[in-house]
């Protein structure tokens, strides 16, 4: 049960942004954002369970975000596909998003939401396969505006989809964004860490839990509560920057007690150096080599205790992204 916010082309600083939060039970195994070393460009957190992943990004600019569809009184297929592996899959091949997504079969999977994006063309689009009209919905091309996701439909208006659309709009108008400051606390602890819950039962999704249950779920950020005999909550909040002027960053607030370390590498593959830790930095994430030593990510202790913060520069993008012009007023 996800929440994803997200944006590109409407900001005269930010051209894209992807705010995340994952829940999910407790008990999962889950290793952090890390280079992988079956994809070395593939940056995403990875499930260790159905060895896919809900968020990730590549170093030539594509990225992919998912989250599953709520519905606990549709029958599950017993021989559905992964949905982890749907944003692998696009991450790693060469097909525009829209071409992606109209090689899937949707009703080989349980309920997803899937957007996929290429930075460089600036191409986002969209497919699910539940809602009213899902059975004749195909891929949807986004329009460059202020979305909000997530365990219905594309703007199903959940109130914590909307509160979290009201908090990015109103960071988007804080002048001290545009000049870069701020901007991360903001977006982890004023959007992402909301922990309000609708009081409302009127106001709770209809989604088929029982109304004790949606509530726990109504905020952005779900603390952990017993569900089917299980701790359950947000596990993970993860932030994706793009400025105009190519920067990027991604940053992953880490909160689960049983998350992993992201494996390293003691050998960079493509110069045979040893990959050091970095003076001052707790740990350097996995990176392939010399060539990329601009992918820099450090570990440190988060705002909130029991937290871990990873920080990855995405320097690559400096190269890639078009000289893009201011947003339009």
């Amino acid at each position: 049960m996800c929440t994803a916010l997200f944006f590109y082309d409407i900001h005269p600083t930010l051209l894209f942004l992807l705010a995340f939060n994952r829940e999910e039970y407790q008990e999962r195994p889950t290793e952090p954002a890390h280079f992988w070393q079956d994809h070395p460009d593939l940056l995403a957190a990875r499930d260790l369970k159905g060895g896919g992943t809900w968020l990730g990004v590549t170093r030539s600019g594509r990225v992919a975000w998912l989250t599953n569809f709520r519905e606990p009184a549709f029958d599950r297929l017993k021989d559905a596909r992964s949905r982890g592996a749907l944003p692998v899959d696009f991450l790693n091949s060469t097909l525009s998003p829209m071409q992606y997504l109209r090689t899937l079969r949707p009703e080989e999977y349980n309920g997803f939401n899937l957007c996929v994006a290429d930075l460089v063309s600036g191409e986002i689009d969209y497919l699910t396969n539940r809602g009213k009209d899902a059975a004749g919905r195909g891929p949807l091309k986004l329009e460059h505006q202020l979305y909000g996701l997530s365990n219905g439909v594309l703007q199903d208006m959940w109130p914590k989809v909307e509160q979290g659309k009201q908090k990015v709009e109103a960071l988007m108008e804080d002048a001290s964004v545009a000049q870069g400051s701020g901007v991360w606390d903001s977006l982890f602890d004023g959007v992402l860490g909301d922990r309000a819950k609708v009081t409302e039962e009127s106001q709770l999704p209809q989604t088929g839990m029982p109304a004790s249950v949606e509530q726990e779920l109504s905020s952005i950020f779900v603390e952990p509560f017993q569900l089917k005999g299980a701790e359950y909550g947000t596990r993970s909040q993860t932030v994706l920057l793009v400025r105009r002027d190519g920067f990027a960053e991604l940053r992953e607030r880490t909160l689960a007690r049983n998350a992993v370390a992201p494996p390293r590498l003691s050998k960079a593959p493509d110069s045979g150096e040893r990959d050091p830790v970095a003076p001052g930095l707790s740990q350097r994430v996995n990176c392939p080599g010399a060539a990329d030593r601009a992918a820099l990510g450090r570990l440190q202790k988060g705002a909130r205790a029991g937290s871990v913060t990873q920080s990855v520069l995405l320097q690559p993008f400096l190269q890639l992204l078009p000289p893009v012009v201011a947003a339009q007023e």
